[in-house]
């Protein structure tokens, strides 16, 4: 009799534990991490800081209730190289070392991803290795080209932003870390509205439309959220503040580094390798001839009465052809980055 009580309560109490469990309420997942936990040191050049970029994230960061300690170190025209090996420049690796930082911004220099890839692949895999001994996470800033400017209109430089863009996809799928794609929200701006430019004057850095479209993608890569609805900054009107909030956040909803290596070697692929393009090359040519076998120049360059048409060949060849009066007098042609540039003289052939 007294061992059925016993077991009689121990039933009892096992229902109203249960009972106790379903009725209490369920722990919260726990919430995105507080300004104390999470911060953000960004490393980079002028890139950086015209027009205050960590500012301007940390001021939206906190406008979306999501803030976070903000630090930086920067140079004007320093690379990622520089930031690394120059003991004078070691406060990045000082403040890395020491900051506790959830993420690392790394920033190169303008043209080394598209002038000296290799040059930006070995010092993102340095940099990524420092910050994983503080258990940091690298995010990579893939930055806008230069411009140009035709008919009165800034033009982003297209061959510019595929090198670029292609340098740091590649460096981000080697060392499997995040990648902010400010270049191709800048690249989808200048599709859909031509006319306001994100650079300023020089064609190099960002005017403060330009850093607000960057803001805003860091803001989407850093928390997850759209930048859709976050207040205007850097005096930026607030339709145009709009339209930046919705091309940052589409363009990094869809971004992926292996789609954007993919589509870029393909582009590639359909590009005409030195061979052809020197077999253009003769006592007769035309621009336009060049034009209708080998696309658009990338670039159209005048200095002191000459004219230079910069065409895209395979594996980052180029050939240049060189004219006075519209008449083509010299040409070279590059077959590949590390390859020798082959001159020919046109009035001689």
């Amino acid at each position: 009799m007294f061992k059925r009580l016993i077991a009689l309560i121990a039933l009892i109490l096992l229902a109203l534990a249960a009972e106790s469990s379903l009725a209490a309420p369920k722990k919260k997942a726990k919430a995105r991490s507080t300004d104390a936990e999470q911060s953000v040191l960004f490393i980079g050049n002028s890139y950086t800081y015209v027009n205050d970029l960590p500012g301007m994230v940390n001021q939206l960061l906190k406008a979306g209730k999501n803030a976070m300690r903000i630090d930086s170190f920067t140079r004007g025209a320093t690379a990622l190289s520089a930031f690394y090996e120059d003991a004078s420049l070691r406060g990045g690796r000082d403040k890395l070392a020491k900051g506790r930082f959830t993420w690392l911004v790394l920033q190169d220099q303008s043209q080394t991803p598209a002038m000296r890839p290799q040059a930006t692949i070995r010092y993102v895999a340095l940099w990524t290795e420092l910050a994983r001994r503080q258990n940091t996470k690298p995010v990579l800033f893939l930055t806008w080209a230069h411009a140009v400017l035709r008919d009165n209109r800034v033009e982003l430089i297209e061959d510019m932003q595929d090198k670029t863009s292609y340098t740091y996809c590649r460096c981000a799928v080697d060392n499997k870390i995040d990648i902010a794609p400010v270049g191709e929200a800048w690249r989808a701006w200048y599709k859909k509205y031509p006319t306001k430019p994100l650079h300023c004057p020089d064609l190099s850095h960002a005017n403060n439309r330009g850093t607000y479209m960057a803001a805003c993608v860091f803001y989407a890569v850093l928390t997850g959220d759209s930048p859709v609805g976050l207040p205007t900054l850097g005096g930026v009107d607030r339709k145009t503040a709009g339209d930046i909030q919705k091309i940052a956040a589409a363009t990094v909803a869809k971004f992926s580094p292996e789609a954007c290596l993919k589509k870029l070697d393909a582009a590639n692929d359909e590009l005409p390798d030195a061979a052809t393009a020197r077999a253009l090359i003769t006592r007769d040519v035309t621009v336009k001839q060049l034009r209708d076998k080998l696309g658009k120049p990338a670039y159209v360059t005048e200095q002191d009465g000459t004219t230079v048409y910069q065409f895209r060949l395979r594996n980052s060849g180029e050939l240049a052809l060189y004219c006075r009066g519209g008449k083509p007098y010299s040409a070279t042609i590059r077959a590949g980055e590390n390859s020798g540039v082959d001159i020919i003289n046109i009035d001689e052939l």
